[in-house]
């Protein structure tokens, strides 16, 4: 994900505190769906600061979003395939397949559960801050490469 933040401050770690302002689905013209109740929200993230921006600088920020991507679809998948395995499994009756279906959901929902918390404790979605932006420049420039 690329996302165009502004600097407030940084830090001797090599780390920077920046503003990063996101667009609801519609992009902020809330005139064509007609349902936002909050078109556009600032958010504060820390990002590493490679570039040495300084505060009040425009700025590129990148985070990595294959691994998380990765993740979710996962733990999406898995409550699902387990309760299948269930469904599907050779049994007497299918009163017993229900049953396994229902106990492979549930399996799956636990690890998803503990996945999730381990998750939260072990790793965040990290931020890098990549390029500092000039005057004028925007995330449409950047992406169709006119920088």
């Amino acid at each position: 994900m690329k996302a165009i933040a502004t600097v407030k401050e940084t830090y001797p770690n090599g780390t920077a505190l920046v503003e990063v302002t996101r667009k609801s689905a519609c992009s902020g013209d809330c005139g064509s769906c007609h349902g936002c109740a909050h078109p556009e929200e600032r958010v504060r993230v820390t990002a590493q600061n490679p570039v040495y921006a300084d505060a009040g600088d425009q700025v590129m920020v990148e985070s990595a979003t294959g691994a998380i991507l990765g993740w979710a679809s996962l733990l999406y998948l898995l409550p699902i395939a387990l309760m299948l395995a269930g469904v599907l499994a050779p049994a007497s009756a299918e009163s017993v397949n229900i049953l396994l279906g229902l106990a492979g959901l549930l399996a799956g929902l636990l690890v998803c559960m503990l996945i999730s918390r381990k998750s939260k404790k072990i790793r965040r979605l990290t931020f890098t801050i990549t390029g500092i932006l000039s005057p004028g420049v925007g995330l449409s420039n950047i992406l169709d490469g006119e920088l």
